[in-house]
């Protein structure tokens, strides 16, 4: 997952500029903050603990933790009702288009984040209400 960490290796991952930041930002600002990631559930808490994230991050949803995975929009709908959220109260930060399908699918407002996986064209045609070139580039967004 490259939305929030660069990872040259599984060895060798260390967040993009301002993730860690934006995200204690988000939090105080009193937002609940979530990952949907592909990656197993073990190794997402190792990086949120390196990280300082670990007060900041509300739910982890892993490899094998939903029905059915990206672009399905079972991480987002099971993220909506722990929470007790409707769709148009989320948005779903992503940089390939199984993100940005997965929230859409799901009814929240994706923003595709262009330093990541995804080229912009492709973002945008899977349906990014927005793009981003920066994470902390969300907070002018919400």
């Amino acid at each position: 997952r490259r939305i929030f960490w660069n990872s040259d290796s599984s060895l060798h991952v260390h967040p993009f500029p301002g993730v860690v930041e934006t995200i204690k930002e988000l939090k105080s600002r009193g937002l609940i903050v979530t990952i949907a990631s592909s990656r197993d559930i073990k190794s997402l808490s190792l990086y949120i603990e390196r990280f300082g994230l670990a007060d900041c991050i509300d739910l982890i949803l892993g490899a094998g933790q939903v029905p059915h995975c990206k672009p399905e929009p079972d991480a987002v709908l099971i993220t909506l009702e722990r929470f007790g959220l409707k769709s148009n109260e989320a948005i779903v930060v992503g940089d390939t288009t199984m993100d940005i399908l997965m929230g859409a699918r799901a009814g929240s407002s994706p923003i595709g984040a262009t330093y990541g996986n995804g080229a912009p064209a492709d973002l945008s045609a899977a349906g990014a209400c927005a793009l981003i070139d920066s994470f902390p580039e969300i907070l002018d967004l919400l």
